[in-house]
């Protein structure tokens, strides 16, 4: 949960499957479903009542495809998180062979806050750029979820 902007109550994110029109749009149509090609986006949420919120599974790596990372799958689905660009996050079938579906940065209760970071590496000019999902500045429903350089996410939080 989250006091936000000295709200005097506590709120509570999860993330959702969304129709989202591009991958700069910040505010996404939040919907009970979750299919291929899909957008993630935050919902309000208490603990146990995950309305409109998606339920996912970590499927841990394995050294099959000598792969850093996890994948972050749908329950009851065969659908995953994958990158498809810089910062454009969207659902597709589970391979896991494909580093672009690979995530790190899973904690176990207890442990502290998670910082996931895909595992896929971005340079520029052979400098590793280091990057995590995050939404927008203000978390409020229907905003996506994206790729973000990891030290500007970490200003707004």
């Amino acid at each position: 949960g989250d006091f936000w902007q000295d709200e005097p109550w506590e709120r509570w994110f999860c993330m959702a499957c969304a129709h989202c029109s591009n991958v700069f749009d910040e505010n996404c149509d939040v919907v009970n479903y979750c299919q291929e090609n899909m957008m993630l986006a935050l919902t309000e949420c208490r603990p146990n009542q995950w309305t409109n919120a998606a339920r996912f599974s970590m499927l841990p790596g394995n050294n099959q495809f000598n792969l850093e990372g996890d994948q972050l799958k749908v329950a009851n689905s065969n659908l995953c998180l994958s990158l498809v660009s810089a910062r454009k996050l969207i659902l597709e079938t589970c391979n896991a062979s494909k580093i672009e579906q690979r995530f790190t940065g899973f904690r176990s209760v207890g442990e502290g806050a998670m910082e996931i970071a895909p595992a896929k590496v971005a340079k520029k000019d052979g400098v590793v750029i280091e990057r995590c999902l995050t939404q927008h500045h203000h978390p409020r429903p229907g905003e996506r979820i994206y790729s973000e350089i990891s030290k500007l996410a970490r200003v707004a939080d």
